[in-house]
């Protein structure tokens, strides 16, 4: 007797079939009535067998005792049917990654683009990977703590893993407004951040560290080219942030009165205001960078911005643009490495 044949002569109790694909090879078909509809789902990975179509049997009987009882949950049994996500609806079917897709979506046309491409990057690097799997109903606080405890999260900054939770948590309060469930796993309330990470995290990587005197000098003697070493003085001398920095104008920058006009930024490669309300500042010019902006001025009084990339000639895009030019700097100079940022920091500790 051959294969199909002995599979014909098998007896399939109700609600079990048996299909026989072109290959030969064979499936389980279990169908029951649920909601007004008659479900049909393919038993993954069960070929054709009498213990097979046992189980089945019993699927079939286990499943029709919880519609009958008001527990079954499709989804659970099925969680990649489609005739579920049918019959559910898609606020039943969503996971926390369509939900996520959707509500950057949303935030496009309220948030500034910077904010929209930081979650999107934190998004796609690091929630989706660790929760965004699960089932927008599903999702637990449990879950989400053992996610931001995993190996995955553990170098990160507390800032850092803080900052990853806010779109979640934003997305999820939307998902409760919307009925997709009841309560917000993540909110303050039910989850704390702080005690999901270890305290070696807990320094956020933003903590001041000024340069001194002599490193700054031998920072700038480093300088590869001379609008480098303008940018990087103006910028100890100021206390401009990097975005205020190559979002200035040669319109902001008064000789006669000995200041410069802080009014906008560029932050990925958007020019924006300035990052609070009293970020809109004048600042006096020390001699030191007066004498960098005249510089300065030998080499960009033909454009619109002060500053921009001594490679290309360029204004910068943004921020990191920067580092391409601070990196090489610091490693001339062999001093101890800092991030740009800390140029504004040095600025601060030399006025206290």
């Amino acid at each position: 007797m051959d294969h199909e044949s002995s599979v014909q002569n098998l007896v399939c109790p109700r609600g079990v079939t048996i299909r026989i694909h072109r290959s030969g090879q064979t499936s389980i078909q279990i169908a029951f009535p649920y909601k007004g509809h008659y479900c049909r789902e393919v038993l993954k990975g069960r070929e054709a067998t009498k213990t097979n179509i046992r189980f089945a049997a019993d699927l079939v009987a286990r499943i029709r005792s919880e519609i009958a009882e008001g527990s079954f949950d499709y989804l659970k049994h099925f969680p990649k049917s489609k005739r579920a996500r049918a019959i559910l609806g898609r606020g039943a079917t969503r996971t926390v990654s369509e939900l996520l897709d959707d509500f950057l979506v949303e935030q496009v046309k309220c948030l500034a683009p910077s904010t929209v491409a930081a979650w999107r990057s934190m998004i796609e690097e690091r929630v989706k990977p660790g929760v965004g799997h699960h089932f927008v109903r599903d999702l637990t606080t449990s879950q989400i703590a053992a996610w931001l405890m995993s190996a995955e999260m553990r170098d990160l900054s507390l800032k850092f893993v803080r900052n990853c939770i806010t779109p979640l948590r934003r997305a999820l309060f939307s998902a409760v407004h919307a009925g997709f469930r009841a309560e917000n796993p993540v909110s303050s309330k039910s989850l704390s951040v702080k005690e999901c990470v270890s305290k070696a995290q807990w320094d956020t990587g933003w903590k001041p560290d000024p340069l001194n005197q002599e490193e700054i000098d031998t920072l700038l003697t480093a300088c590869e080219t001379p609008a480098t070493r303008n940018f990087f003085i103006v910028a100890f001398e100021t206390g401009l942030r990097t975005g205020e920095m190559i979002a200035l104008k040669w319109k902001n920058i008064s000789f006669d009165k000995r200041h410069l006009t802080v009014e906008r930024a560029i932050v990925e490669g958007y020019e924006k205001s300035t990052k609070t309300l009293a970020g809109c500042r004048t600042v006096e010019l020390s001699d030191r960078a007066i004498e960098a902006l005249r510089d300065q001025l030998d080499l960009t009084k033909h454009k619109v911005r002060v500053f921009c990339h001594p490679k290309t000639l360029l204004a910068f895009k943004n921020s990191r643009e920067i580092y391409a030019i601070w990196q090489p700097a610091v490693r001339r100079a062999e001093i101890r490495y800092r991030c740009p940022r800390q140029t504004r920091h040095t600025y601060a500790s030399r006025l206290i």
